[in-house]
């Protein structure tokens, strides 16, 4: 569904991130792991399009998008869950969902249906503000909202940021429900490696915006990780 390749992104004339290139299957999990300010929500970012890559390439589904700007990158398929999950604390949680469906999408209704069947706990509270919402409880509402775009490719920055132990499990085993039962690719980006190895087919560690080390599912090398996740 997604491929990458040769990525650079710089800051002016600062560069981040250094030749990265990766393929996110459909149906498959790719995480990117690091420790904070080695490049990975930069690369996120560079692929839906915030940030405006130095060169490389960005293909959705064999089309390049490299030079379209986000909204576009939107429509063909891309979907964002932001570094602390931004959803409307204002507005309720019905209408933070309604507010990412894909505006031309025949089966309104359907996606409505569907989000609230994955996550049960936003039916019943679909009329309280988002804001009210727990933290793992507004994780899972940022990812029905990316849902129900439809999109071809789900992006995660570092999903369990501020979220209890026993609610890292249950997002866990939520994304892995997801992967078997929509046709995408989901990509997330990661600290905590028993999440990791609980969701990932594919692994990479970044450092310094490289990719340092890759595992695939089954020959994770837990120790080695660890060490480059160490402070």
């Amino acid at each position: 569904m997604l491929s990458i390749k040769n990525l650079h992104v710089a800051y002016g004339q600062s560069e981040v991130v250094h030749d990265i290139s990766f393929e996110a299957q459909p149906r498959q999990v790719t995480a990117i792991m690091g420790k904070n300010g080695m490049g990975k929500s930069t690369l996120m970012k560079s692929i839906i399009g915030v940030i405006q890559p130095k060169s490389g390439s960005v293909t959705i589904d064999g089309t390049e998008v490299q030079d379209w700007d986000s909204c576009k990158r939107v429509g063909a398929g891309i979907a964002y869950v932001p570094q602390g999950r931004q959803i409307f604390s204002k507005l309720t949680v019905e209408e933070n969902i309604l507010s990412g469906l894909n505006p031309r999408s025949p089966n309104k209704a359907d996606l409505m249906r569907d989000a609230y069947s994955m996550f049960n706990v936003l039916y019943d509270m679909r009329k309280r503000k988002g804001g009210n919402l727990s933290g793992g409880q507004q994780q899972q509402l940022a990812i029905a909202r990316a849902l129900v775009s439809e999109p071809k490719v789900l992006i995660l920055d570092e999903p369990t940021e501020g979220i209890q132990p026993s609610i890292i499990k249950d997002i866990a085993r939520l994304l892995n429900q997801i992967k078997l039962a929509k046709n995408l690719s989901i990509i997330v980006t990661e600290q905590v490696l028993s999440f990791t190895i609980d969701i990932a087919d594919h692994m990479y560690v970044i450092e310094s915006g490289r990719f340092i080390h890759s595992d695939d599912k089954g020959s994770i090398n837990e120790e080695k990780i660890k060490g480059y996740l160490s402070v």
